[in-house]
């Protein structure tokens, strides 16, 4: 008895390519059920092009034996996710950083080097460790993915190319969610 193919030309249909959004949710320390989750109102971040990537870190931890070079065991490997969000937005360091003094009115603005131009704002201290539940949806919106429980943890705002914008570096790593799955791939609903 044949069986029929499922592995087929027609998964070419389904590739997910560039990244239009990336969609974050508070996530709930309990878990969370994939099922019916909206990200209608969710938080957004932006990256800046091609600095965007998800991939599962090497499985260095291969386990053989020496007698047959057989492999035994392998541990799976981290799933990070890493991006550079061009912005120094104060928005942006609110959701990723522990805040500190403000830096405003006339006592406390902080003056240049010209001597007249005078700069305000807010103070942060250390990166937060942000939990969220993430959705990654294609250019397409054909595809989609999203992960349970991300945690994600920012490197300070960084400048190494005069000619682009500054940037905070994100990287999340992708951890079990006791609540649902870990994560889900997804393809757009069309209704029949």
């Amino acid at each position: 008895m044949a069986n029929s193919p499922t592995l087929t030309h027609q998964m070419l249909d389904d590739l997910h390519k560039g990244n239009a959004a990336i969609s974050l949710l508070p996530y709930n320390s309990s878990g969370v059920s994939l099922a019916g989750l909206s990200f209608a109102s969710a938080d957004q971040i932006f990256t800046e092009q091609d600095s965007f990537t998800l991939a599962p870190s090497d499985p260095d931890n291969l386990y053989r034996v020496d007698q047959y070079d057989e492999l035994i065991d392998f541990d799976e490997g981290d799933w990070v996710i890493n991006g550079n969000i061009p912005s120094f937005a104060t928005a942006v360091f609110d959701y990723l950083f522990e805040a500190g003094s403000a830096i405003s009115g006339s006592s406390s603005r902080i003056t240049g080097q010209d001597g007249t131009t005078k700069y305000e704002g807010k103070g942060y201290n250390g990166a937060k460790v942000v939990d969220a539940t993430v959705l990654v949806e294609s250019k397409s919106k054909k595809t989609a993915i999203v992960f349970g429980h991300v945690q994600f943890i920012v490197n300070p705002p960084a400048i190494d190319d005069h000619q682009k914008p500054g940037y905070v570096k994100i990287a999340g790593y992708i951890l079990d969610n006791p609540g649902g799955d870990k994560f889900a791939v997804l393809k757009k609903y069309v209704a029949a």
